[in-house]
């Protein structure tokens, strides 16, 4: 047995029994332990002791994890997704906006402004819609990191599928600010994204970008739907588990 103590800050009007099994019942001869719930009321303050088995509580807590995380996936199975955004993005026609806020200028005012509405978690990808290969966009691409002062890019795996899927990704909140890293202009160089504007202009790259927003809740499930959706794609770039 071990021992916890919990210390409410509330009045109980109930003294509350609880009883459990030993570990050591048998089918046809079990003990039970009774545990008294002992209330001692001081300043306010309960404090109860408890004699309880930590396997049955971890249990519990298990239990009610698995439910929590149950919940927002059977909500997006009846419910789909809370919106979807697409976006045509031409590469060659990217200009550098290292010095100058992309959201304001005219080219790009409208996309930013659509995508500053979504406020929830978002899974996203880039959809290839031009005639290249993932051969010579790794080869770009790779070429681009060598250089001086290039930006960190996603991993590049050993074995490049042929796909029409460059990327898969995901971002807990402000995917407009995700965007800006993945098109090249984020200031801090480790910072890691698809740096678009340094090395696709001489491939004519031309991309549509997918996003899908989904309920607060989901938040810290996105990288579950992240790695099956990249199973599916098969993305040219990044690394999924």
């Amino acid at each position: 047995m071990f021992n916890f103590f919990i210390n409410l800050n509330i009045y109980l009007d109930i003294l509350t029994f609880i009883v459990m099994f030993d570990d050591e019942c048998e089918t046809n001869n079990c003990e039970f332990s009774l545990i008294l719930v002992c209330l001692k009321v001081s300043n306010n303050r309960i404090k109860i002791p408890l004699k309880i088995r930590l396997k049955v509580i971890m249990e519990e807590i298990i239990k009610e994890i698995s439910r929590n995380t149950i919940s927002p996936f059977q909500n997006i199975a009846e419910k789909g997704v809370k919106n979807t955004k697409e976006f045509i993005l031409n590469c060659e026609e990217l200009e550098d906006f290292n010095f100058i806020d992309i959201t304001l200028s005219e080219k790009y005012n409208g996309m930013f402004s659509e995508l500053k509405n979504l406020s929830g978690p978002c899974l996203y990808y880039f959809e290839i819609l031009s005639e290249n290969s993932s051969s010579e966009i790794v080869e770009k691409i790779r070429e681009y990191s060598t250089t001086e002062n290039s930006k960190s890019i996603p991993a590049i795996k050993k074995s490049i599928p042929e796909s029409k899927i460059l990327y898969v990704g995901k971002v807990k909140r402000h995917f407009w600010g995700r965007l800006i890293q993945h098109l090249g202009y984020y200031k801090v160089n480790r910072t890691q994204g698809l740096q678009l504007y340094y090395w696709t202009k001489e491939l004519n790259l031309n991309l549509k970008l997918v996003v899908y927003e989904f309920e607060p809740e989901m938040i810290n499930l996105m990288e579950v739907l992240e790695s099956d959706l990249a199973k599916h794609l098969k993305p040219i770039l990044g690394k999924h588990k």
